[in-house]
């Protein structure tokens, strides 16, 4: 396992959109693209749409990541400002527009995190499950390759629906 480990490479489509990326865009990372070289005889059972779709899921993951650090940068910057503002007259009226935006941001991570804790648990975990219970315990559920290969795509193809990659 470990050496399928080394083999995955992240690829960058468009080397001029990372170096003008800003870190707080959600698509900010869509141009890398994690890859691996399927070679046979793993090609019969992994194949090009089943790794595009596990590339789509990375898609996703990170986006999440990068909202994630957006606010934590922002309750960050919020927490250093929010008492020199408070200190100024003309800001005071607006003290309940903080405090609202301050609500925000937590229920915002709050969603955020749970979504992740979903996609983890729920969609990539029970998904795994139900493969492992199509193959059976020794893999006596399968007759031959294609049997593999087929419930392999169900897999793949049951994770990107349950993590909404294609919403």
């Amino acid at each position: 396992f470990s050496s399928v480990a080394m083999q995955i490479e992240y690829r960058v489509e468009n080397s001029s959109s990372l170096l003008h990326a800003n870190p707080f865009n959600v698509e900010c990372f869509d141009s890398m693209q994690p890859c691996f070289p399927v070679q046979w005889p793993l090609n019969v059972i992994l194949t090009k749409v089943q790794v595009a779709r596990f590339a789509d899921a990375h898609r996703m993951l990170m986006r999440i990541y990068v909202v994630k650090f957006a606010l934590r940068e922002t309750w960050l910057s919020m927490k250093c400002s929010s008492s020199k503002l408070m200190q100024v007259q003309e800001i005071k009226p607006f003290s309940r527009f903080l405090h609202v935006w301050f609500m925000f941001r937590k229920d915002a991570d709050h969603f955020l995190g749970n979504l992740h804790h979903y996609l983890m648990s729920q969609a990539i975990d029970v998904c795994w499950d139900s493969f492992r219970a199509d193959m059976g315990p020794k893999g006596e559920n399968l007759s031959d390759l294609f049997d593999l290969r087929d419930a392999h795509d169900r897999y793949t193809n049951d994770f990107v629906n349950r993590m909404f990659v294609y919403q």
